[in-house]
C-alpha cells in the first residue's frame, strides 16, 4: 500500500498508486522504494496491499477476540468465566493485493509472538495453539503448549515454510485454548497472543503498515 508518495498536477496533489522506472528500454514498474530517515531505512512506497481483519464472537460469559493496529501490531485473545472446560477459538485475516509470489522452501511466514495467560488459582488451561491457513487451505498447528496452571507471558518464535511454488493471497491467523473459568470468584481465565509492528514478516518482510477493515 502507498505510505504517502504524492504528486502535483493541475495543481492538486494525488497519491501515487504506480511508479515506473525505464531498464534496457523497458518500463518496469516499481514495487518499493525507500529512504533512510533518522537513521533507520523506512518504506515510503509500496504497491503492495495488505488487508486485515479482526473479528468479535464473543458471548454472554467468553471472550473471542482478534484485533489489528494499523502499524501492523494485532492480538488473538481468549478468555472465559464459565467454571468447566472448554475450548475457544479465534480467527484474524491477512489478505495481499497483489498476491506474493512465494518458492518452495522460501520462508512464506513467520511471527516473533507474546503469549500471556491469566487465571484464577484454581483454574487454568489444558492446551494452547496457534495456526495457520494458506489461501483458504486447512489450519496447521505452527506452536503448541500443553496444560499449566501457572500465569505468565512467555515469548515464541513461529515460522512456516512454503512446500510449494504459490501465489499467497489470504492467511489466516488462529488461537485455540481449552481452559477453564472461575464464575463465583469474579476472575476469568485467559490466553492471549500478541505481535507488535514488524512481528510478523511474510517472505522475509517484516509488516509494518496495513488497511484495517472492519467486519
Amino acid at each position: 500500500m502507498s505510505a504517502g508518495l504524492y504528486g502535483s498536477a493541475g495543481g492538486v496533489n494525488h497519491q501515487i498508486k504506480k511508479l515506473y522506472v525505464n531498464v534496457g528500454g523497458v518500463n518496469r514498474e516499481i514495487k518499493e522504494l525507500w529512504a533512510v530517515k533518522d537513521g533507520v531505512n523506512r518504506k515510503i512506497f509500496s504497491s503492495q496491499k495488505i488487508i486485515v481483519t479482526g473479528y468479535d464472537n464473543s458471548g454472554d460469559t467468553y471472550e473471542e477476540t482478534s484485533h489489528w493496529n494499523s502499524n501492523g501490531g494485532g492480538e488473538l485473545y481468549t478468555s472465559s468465566h464459565q467454571e468447566y472446560w472448554a475450548y475457544f477459538s479465534i480467527g484474524a485475516d491477512m489478505q495481499f493485493d497483489p498476491g506474493i509470489s512465494i518458492s518452495a522452501g522460501q520462508i512464506l511466514f513467520e511471527a516473533d509472538l507474546l503469549f500471556e495467560f491469566r487465571c484464577h488459582t484454581s483454574a487454568g488451561y489444558k492446551y494452547t495453539s496457534f495456526k495457520i491457513a494458506i489461501n483458504d487451505g486447512n489450519y496447521e498447528n505452527l506452536y503448541t503448549r500443553p496444560e499449566s496452571s501457572a500465569t505468565g507471558t512467555w515469548n515464541v518464535h513461529v515460522s512456516k515454510t512454503a512446500d510449494t511454488n504459490i501465489v499467497l493471497n489470504k492467511l489466516h491467523l488462529g488461537l485455540g485454548s481449552d481452559i477453564y473459568g472461575k464464575e463465583d470468584s469474579g476472575w476469568q481465565t485467559s490466553v492471549g497472543a500478541s505481535w507488535g509492528s514488524g512481528d510478523i514478516k511474510i517472505a522475509g518482510k517484516p509488516i509494518t503498515e496495513v488497511i484495517v477493515s472492519s467486519t
